[in-house]
């Protein structure tokens, strides 16, 4: 045995646009510090069967819910076929979640749960030296068939974590980079009842000081060659204003030249004050993406419990208006109680912010699924009778914001709203789309070639046509859509 460690990013070589493994790019600077030599291979860009052993202390797959566990369980298969011995570490969301029915797979020895940084440096030590793993904290395992949860691991100190990731594993030119992701916090305070991300990291939410964020966009502007970032990475960039504004004067000091990128809520943007936003907007922001979720102030309040109103929504695009800063919205269809009447308020709220502001675009509606660990997936079990998968390969199966096997609605309305979430991720709000608005910076270049590029245009005409006249049955060229992209990638 090594000190190696093998890192799979599991997908499919159909994968379109993929994006840098930044995950094992962290997890590999601290098993680097640690002093395991390290390879991250990505089964998006190479075909997991030319995989082979070379000693690893250990193999770590880290996946979301979805159908990237399809592609997971391949890649674990793989490993236990050409070393049935190499301890078979998963992490990341789904595992952390679902740890034990995680475990019941054949190809799971133990679950990294959570923040992985510390723990697989800990768990690597332990199994290179064949020690006890009763003392990792953070991870869960069987022992004589029983299901063993180890204690959690306290968070780290994201200023610990090195600013010169070991981009070197990896070829950065194989990757989509539009913008150079940079992370600055974990964690969000909030408690939205669709989302995952408190269940993940316990409703804690953890910062990376100005001056170490700047430390990064030092080594990602004057040593990498990137000017275009962005923190979209984070679960939301602008609670703490204090540090963004600290932040946003020390890229101004430093004259980068960036453009960049952020997420942010409408309640902390009301919080943004207008000095500030000028200052954001002179530092290089060009784009701002929101979630609004919903038009309905029932839905907003009771049901999604995203704890915004729509009077922010509708003044924050008010304000993003008088600026040059691009503004994404995003919103959800499908979850508990939803009516039409609901639906309608989203639509007239969308049409609103259209009005409000020409340099706004719309992510998507999409299509509400349960994800496991939220209040709302609890729900749809207990009052709904959903029958969640029930197994790691089950799960692999299911479509993150395209499945339908909802019970807390009529399958009628799902599919409608699964209509909904298709159409809508094309340019619909346009009063007319051409064939060389393609290659505009909202497209982006990746559909400006033949075919992709008159499938998008034929799309978003029809999908302008159908959002005019509110007409959402009978969606055959979408069904076809998907028909197609299942064939080439094996999903949608």
């Amino acid at each position: 045995m090594k000190r190696k460690v093998l890192l799979i990013y599991p997908g499919g070589l159909n994968g379109m646009f993929p994006e840098i493994p930044l995950p094992h790019l962290y997890l590999a600077s601290s098993l680097i510090r640690a002093d395991f030599e390290v390879k991250i291979f990505d089964a998006r860009l190479e075909d997991i069967s030319t995989l082979t052993d070379d000693g690893y202390t250990l193999v770590g797959v880290s996946t979301m819910t979805g159908e990237m566990i399809r592609d997971a369980v391949k890649a674990a298969r793989h490993i236990r076929k050409i070393n049935p011995d190499i301890p078979i570490v998963w992490g990341g969301i789904h595992p952390t979640l679902m740890p034990e029915e995680t475990l019941r797979s054949d190809c799971v020895d133990i679950i990294v749960r959570g923040e992985g940084e510390l723990t697989v440096c800990h768990l690597a030590e332990v199994l290179y030296n064949g020690g006890d793993l009763a003392e990792v904290e953070g991870i869960s395992y069987r022992k004589n068939g029983e299901f063993v949860s180890n204690v959690d691991r306290p968070h780290m100190d994201l200023n610990e974590i090195d600013v010169r990731l070991p981009y070197h594993l990896v070829d950065l030119d194989r990757y989509s980079i539009e913008h150079f992701p940079i992370i600055t916090s974990r964690g969000c305070p909030w408690h939205c009842a669709f989302c995952y991300i408190n269940s993940f990291s316990h409703h804690r939410y953890r910062t990376k000081t100005a001056e170490r964020v700047l430390e990064e966009i030092d080594y990602v502007v004057n040593e990498l060659g990137y000017k275009k970032i962005t923190f979209t990475y984070d679960d939301e960039y602008f609670i703490n204003i204090n540090r963004v504004k600290k932040i946003t004067e020390g890229i101004l000091e430093r004259d980068y030249g960036l453009d960049w990128h952020a997420f942010c809520r409408f309640d902390s943007f009301s919080r943004v004050d207008d000095e500030l936003l000028e200052m954001i907007e002179r530092s290089g922001c060009s784009l701002i993406s929101f979630g609004g979720e919903s038009g309905s102030p029932r839905m907003l309040k009771d049901i999604i419990k995203k704890h915004i109103t729509l009077e922010q929504i509708i003044e924050g695009t008010g304000r993003m208006a008088g600026t040059n800063i691009t503004q994404v919205v995003s919103f959800i269809s499908g979850a508990p109680t939803e009516t039409v009447e609901d639906q309608k308020m989203t639509f007239d709220l969308i049409d609103r912010l259209y009005e409000q502001n020409s340099n706004i675009y719309l992510n998507g509606i999409f299509l509400y699924t349960p994800y496991p660990g939220t209040p709302l997936y609890k729900q749809v079990v207990k009052e709904y009778g959903f029958q969640p998968p029930t197994s790691l390969e089950e799960w692999g199966n299911f479509g993150i914001y395209r499945d339908i096997s909802g019970t807390w609605h009529p399958k009628s309305y799902l599919k409608r709203c699964k209509t909904l979430s298709v159409m809508t991720r094309f340019p619909f709000y346009r009063k007319s789309f051409k064939l060389k608005d393609v290659t505009s910076t909202l497209v982006g270049n990746r559909f400006a070639k033949f075919p992709l590029n008159i499938i998008y245009y034929l799309y978003a005409n029809i999908s302008i046509w159908r959002w005019k006249k509110r007409f959402i049955s009978f969606p055959i060229e979408f069904w076809l859509l998907e028909k197609a992209l299942i064939r080439l990638r094996g999903f949608v």
